[in-house]
């Protein structure tokens, strides 16, 4: 009986320290219907940042737009471009992503996979990006990001809306304060959403390998 009774205790401790984690966002910085807020990592001083807007777009045009290498230096800041590496499926995309840093520090890059689910339900998309640093080699002059994760949560709210919860955490690597990466993320990330709201309206090159994706 003790056994059980310790067993239940550790499951409720455990339970009240995931909805606390859960519930500790702060609002760090929004514009023009953007809010970026940032929370505490377990393992690091890198802060896990979480973006949310909505936007106006079909899920086709919008799925096109985050994955279109091609326009990638026009809306993420610091971008010093992308590639599409493979896709082993129509799920799944391998992706190159050159980041560009100010002096004194080195720029960086990040190969990332990317996999995309559809609720059959609500119709609402997640895109998980988990990191596959040994893809390709290492660029020289460059710093690879190895620790990265995150997810896109695209949520139709109508028939021309829809929602955006962008989330993720990374450890840049090398000599880069933490204070200096948490502030250039909150701030990257309101650009990238806010430039995202503003482009997507315009953006025509919905591509054919997201046909399977439903309206």
């Amino acid at each position: 009986m003790r056994n059980v009774a310790l067993t239940f205790t550790l499951l409720l401790i455990s339970l009240i320290v995931q909805v606390a984690h859960a519930n500790d966002w702060v609002l760090k910085t929004s514009n023009n219907d953007v809010n970026v807020y940032s929370r505490n990592w377990p393992s690091d001083a890198f802060q896990e940042i979480k973006g949310v807007t909505t936007v106006t777009a079909s899920m086709r045009q919008l799925i096109s737009f985050l994955q279109d290498e091609n326009i990638n230096t026009q809306w993420v800041p610091y971008s010093g471009g992308a590639k599409i590496l493979e896709r082993p499926d129509k799920y799944k995309t391998y992706a190159h992503f050159k980041m560009n840093a100010n002096w004194p520090f080195k720029d960086r890059d990040t190969v990332a996979l990317f996999t995309l689910s559809q609720n059959a339900v609500n119709k609402s998309v997640t895109i998980t990006l988990e990191s596959a640093p040994d893809k390709i080699s290492m660029l020289e002059g460059r710093i690879r990001i190895k620790e990265f994760s995150g997810f896109w949560e695209l949520t139709p709210l109508d028939d021309t809306q829809i929602h955006i919860t962008y989330q993720t955490h990374l450890n840049p690597g090398g000599y880069l304060p933490a204070w200096m990466s948490n502030r250039v993320a909150y701030n990257s990330t309101l650009i990238s959403l806010s430039n995202l709201k503003n482009q997507i309206v315009n953006y025509n090159n919905v591509s054919n390998h997201f046909l399977f994706i439903q309206e």
